[in-house]
């Protein structure tokens, strides 16, 4: 497990915490393909940038709406990059 930074392999070993936030729930998805309830929860995403914090959730959106998962939690301590987002509703406690 790995990815590519231009043309350097970066293994998991090395991954951020983020990396492995995402890596982690991206395999979890893929595992559970055929299990009858996919729910993906991700914490902490107050370490991404807002960027991409809104690609991760378009992402995660397109992945609802496609049936590869059937609800998708996030936890975030700012709720602003979200509330104009299509598909995402926003529950502050």
């Amino acid at each position: 497990l790995g990815r590519w930074a231009g043309t350097v392999w970066v293994p998991h070993r090395s991954f951020s915490g983020t990396e492995q936030l995402i890596s982690c729930a991206g395999i979890s998805i893929a595992l559970a393909r055929q299990s009858p309830l996919k729910i993906v929860l991700l914490d902490e995403l107050g370490r991404l940038t807002v960027w991409n914090k809104q690609l991760l959730m378009g992402r995660l959106v397109n992945l609802v709406k496609d049936g590869f998962i059937d609800q998708a939690i996030t936890i975030d301590v700012d709720a602003e990059p979200y509330r104009k987002m299509e598909g995402v509703n926003v529950i502050e406690i």
